[in-house]
């Protein structure tokens, strides 16, 4: 059936990987093996394809989809056991209910973002839907519908972008900040390296206390 095409289409469109915080860590080289652990210690394969959930844990997803996307939930539902992409759309609604649960305690403005995208795409989802079969006037109204319904979804990647190059700026005036500091303090900081590489605690002397840069002179 058509709705079981689109379906599979929508849930493949889902980015299986919630984008990480904006940060200064270097980038890993694209040469890097496909196996290679990532900072989760998960492997990139494992990443492209998502683990199937556990009974226990489907119960969450269901309750997380029958809030937040209704209509995606039923359509699952209704698929045989023995549908042979059942499995990849259930591990796939999982992944993306394991990303927001990680969103949900690492940023509360980003989960915000994201389950309102979750529901606006299964609006879309839904109006999708109808406007395959309607006709007319009706065809005309939900392909007002749908405008509207894409306009909302741009707004929010808009503000999404803006939230994270505002957070990105923040790092790098910090970082900024640090740097000019650390330039200040620069003979502090090799005395430091020259203590750890003599198994001391940095910024300490042999009796205990603090070694100035006038002292070491």
């Amino acid at each position: 059936m058509e709705w079981k095409k689109i379906l599979i289409v929508m849930f493949a469109a889902m980015p299986l990987l919630a984008e990480p915080a904006p940060t200064t860590a270097p980038v890993a080289t694209a040469s890097a093996p496909t196996t290679q652990p990532s900072r989760t210690g998960r492997s990139r394969k494992e990443f492209r394809e998502p683990r199937e959930p556990t009974e226990e844990e489907w119960k969450e997803v269901e309750a997380f989809m029958e809030q937040h996307s209704p209509n995606r939930l039923e359509q699952l539902q209704k698929l045989k056991e023995t549908a042979p992409y059942r499995a990849t759309l259930r591990a796939r609604a999982a992944q993306q209910y394991r990303n927001m649960k990680e969103l949900q305690r690492d940023d509360a403005t980003l989960y915000e973002i994201a389950v309102k995208r979750f529901e606006l795409k299964d609006d879309q989802f839904h109006l999708g839907q109808e406007y395959s079969h309607a006709r007319g006037d009706a065809r005309l109204a939900l392909r007002d519908q749908l405008k509207k319904n894409a306009s909302d979804i741009v707004e929010l990647n808009l503000r999404e972008r803006e939230y994270r190059l505002n957070k990105l700026a923040e790092t790098v005036d910090r970082e900024r900040k640090k740097l000019a500091e650390d330039k200040q303090n620069k003979d502090q900081l090799v005395l430091d390296q020259l203590h750890q590489a003599a198994g001391r605690e940095p910024g300490a002397k042999k009796g205990g206390s603090k070694t100035t840069t006038a002292e070491a002179q």
